[in-house]
């Protein structure tokens, strides 16, 4: 992998979290004892917190690099009411309501300090949880890139997109479709250098040991083409069997299975479930949409239930 590429995989340990005292009480570290506005209690690995961390560079960063933190999306993109959300207000210390849109509807650019974005990595068809897909995730860190590319800034330094405390998927889910966004950005117009480092910044504790494990591999996003899933198949007995596949995002779900048997009675969903309350749905509805629109990312579980519907119920995600 090239010096470029692997910057997106860059881990930041350091950034604030709480600790617990003797009596179990929560306390705030050293790093975020520099000021107390604004952060937030009670969820020790919430990505926001990495705000409290990178607000440092808003001032302190050199010319051709620049700071995104991930937003929520207000009423309408066109009519001026986006705003960053409440935590990340007080921990950037940005005026949510004096912003200009750079690329609408992705990206936001506050007035103010000339290298402090933000990015509404939400559907822009959908509201509330409805909204919060992996797909956003990928056109919106796409979007980014391109107007940084055109900006001529070296280095962007970023939160973990779209994995806050109302997360409707697990948070290594944003950071593979980030590293897929880039390594499409990176293959586009090969005629164009492309010289924009991604840093992105983890403070979720899971997220961190997986990839310091081993156990989340980045690369097969960034490549692009063929990646890996797991593929659980239920029989009518309740018998799992699982197997490795190696698909691609724009192959349809019927492609692996004969949908002249009794698939189409199947029952399919996938882990991490990629929305809120999803169930497990028929395979007869969904054989014609790609892995990429159902859901599915490197890593993921595409589960195939031959139990009756009544007894088949999904499992939490583990995010492994």
């Amino acid at each position: 992998m090239s010096e470029r590429r692997a910057n997106l995989g860059k881990v930041d340990a350091q950034c604030s979290v709480e600790e617990t005292d003797h009596r179990g009480r929560k306390t705030r570290t050293t790093e975020a004892k520099d000021s107390r506005r604004g952060i937030p209690q009670g969820s020790p690995i919430s990505p926001l917190l990495a705000n409290i961390h990178m607000r440092r560079f808003v001032l302190a960063l050199p010319d051709g690099e620049a700071v995104a933190i991930s937003c929520g999306r207000g009423g309408d993109s066109t009519s001026g009411k986006q705003s960053v959300s409440s935590f990340g207000q007080a921990l950037a210390e940005i005026d949510p309501h004096e912003y200009e849109w750079v690329s609408d509807p992705w990206v936001v650019r506050w007035k103010g300090p000339s290298n402090a974005f933000g990015i509404v990595a939400r559907s822009t068809n959908e509201r509330g949880a409805d909204a919060r897909t992996p797909e956003a995730i990928l056109e919106a860190f796409g979007a980014f890139l391109e107007y940084a590319q055109a900006q001529d800034i070296r280095a962007v330094h970023v939160t973990l997109l779209g994995a806050g405390e109302m997360h409707v998927f697990a948070p290594w889910v944003s950071l593979v479709q980030m590293a897929r966004a880039y390594g499409d950005w990176s293959r586009k117009d090969q005629t164009v250098e492309k010289t924009v480092a991604a840093y992105v910044y983890l403070v979720d504790r899971q997220v961190l040991a997986l990839m310091q494990g081993g156990f989340l591999d980045i690369t097969q996003a960034l490549h692009g083409g063929e990646f890996g899933i797991n593929v659980d198949t239920y029989d009518a007995g309740g018998l799992c069997v699982r197997h490795h596949e190696l698909i691609r995002g724009d192959d349809c779900i019927g492609s692996l299975m004969d949908l002249r048997t009794q698939a189409q009675r199947a029952q399919v969903h996938v882990l991490p479930n990629p929305r809120r309350d999803a169930r497990p749905v028929s395979c007869a509805q969904v054989q014609h949409l790609t892995f990429r629109n159902f859901g599915v990312v490197p890593g993921s579980t595409l589960v195939i239930d031959f139990r009756d519907i009544a007894t088949c119920e999904p499992r939490a995600a583990s995010g492994t």
